[in-house]
């Protein structure tokens, strides 16, 4: 089987995750090029996916220049850019992983859902704990009807302080204003998805 031909847009470390699982977890993909404004975390991809410099990219207007060189694309933007990095790549038809919140607004949603659709792009976003053992157990469960009518769920999402400290009072989602996402868009999406996977 031939790998999955990828493009990496925004380098930080969701990207990196997912990148990582698919080239050297997985063996299914090959990283062909990347975009990221930062020289160094640019260069850090580079390396760890054999990526040639003439295709590590500071903006994405250089690659998407060349048309569509791979089969998908892995979108870790932070959360305000992502409707203006993903609309291009679906528009030349490249598959996407969207990191989570896909927008933080309907409007935007509809647009990107739109493009994805009138292009036949499969669009996907990072609700990993729906392949949590725990969680898959839960549904298994629920499905049986093991657990009888299911009338109340509690979720609790324990951001940790070391993680709330560095993200959501200093970090890059301190402000809803500069990150474009709440605190509960950004963080606790994956609770919203659970309880209504569930």
């Amino acid at each position: 089987m031939d790998k999955i031909k990828t493009i990496l847009i925004g380098c930080g470390d969701r990207t990196c995750v997912y990148a990582e699982e698919g080239v050297h977890g997985l063996g299914l993909m090959e990283v062909v090029a990347a975009i990221d404004p930062d020289p160094v975390r640019l260069g850090y991809v580079c390396e760890r996916f054999g990526i040639g410099r003439e295709n590590c990219f500071t903006s994405q207007g250089e690659v998407l220049k060349r048309g569509k060189i791979a089969d998908c694309a892995i979108n870790g933007t932070m959360d305000q850019f992502h409707l203006q990095t993903a609309m291009p790549f679906l528009e030349q038809g490249y598959d996407m992983l969207l990191e989570k919140p896909i927008v933080n607004n309907k409007e935007d949603l509809l647009e990107i859902y739109r493009a994805a659709r009138a292009h036949g792009c499969k669009l996907m976003t990072c609700h990993v704990l729906r392949y949590a053992p725990f969680y898959r157990k839960i549904k298994e469960l629920i499905l049986k009807g093991e657990l009888g009518e299911i009338v109340n769920i509690r979720t609790d999402e324990r951001v940790g302080a070391f993680h709330s400290s560095v993200s959501y009072i200093r970090g890059k989602w301190s402000r809803q204003s500069e990150c474009g996402s709440s605190l509960l868009l950004a963080k606790c999406c994956h609770d919203l998805d659970l309880l209504c996977w569930l």
